[in-house]
């Protein structure tokens, strides 16, 4: 008898246990999390929350961030850069829109840019925000979001002065 009151005890404290948790993790949310905010070389991002780092496929040029097991990517790129922005941004457009994708120049913080939608190879709808910054070209890509997500990423972007060496 004191076994079996000593059982139905354990089992009544354990689904208490697990409903409190369960209630907590619903009243708390993800909305209430901060963004990530990380420096890539010369720029500084808020990623939103849920977003990891993929260490399996970032290296020091190329960061990719993944959230909801791959249903939505942030992709982060720098490279050196030579030559005529204008000229070379121009090129990249145009290749862009001659592949399946739709490209047009623009400008972001004042920089010579190209913002670009196409489909990934797996699917996804991406959207990408290309730029030259101090000699270096940047691309800022989210791929499985909306055009509002990608815009809401965009405005958290800033620019150091920090130097670079590639």
């Amino acid at each position: 008898m004191k076994k079996s009151i000593r059982i139905i005890g354990i089992v009544i404290l354990s689904l208490l246990l697990i409903g409190s948790t369960a209630g907590c993790s619903l009243l708390g949310g993800s909305s209430d999390m901060p963004p990530t905010e990380i420096t890539f070389y010369d720029i500084k991002i808020s990623l939103p929350y849920g977003y990891i780092i993929d260490s399996t496929q970032s290296d020091e040029y190329l960061r990719v961030y993944e959230k909801g097991f791959y249903k939505s990517l942030i992709i982060l790129s720098i490279d050196a850069f030579e030559g005529d922005p204008a000229e070379w941004l121009d090129g990249y457009a145009d290749y862009l829109n001659q592949n399946g994708g739709t490209a047009e120049r623009t400008t972001f913080m004042e920089h010579d840019a190209v913002y670009s939608v196409f489909t990934d190879k797996e699917g996804k709808l991406g959207r990408e925000m290309m730029f030259i910054y101090n000699n270096y070209c940047y691309a800022v890509s989210l791929r499985g979001g909306t055009e509002q997500d990608f815009e809401d990423l965009l405005v958290t972007i800033t620019l150091t002065e920090q130097a670079v060496e590639i």
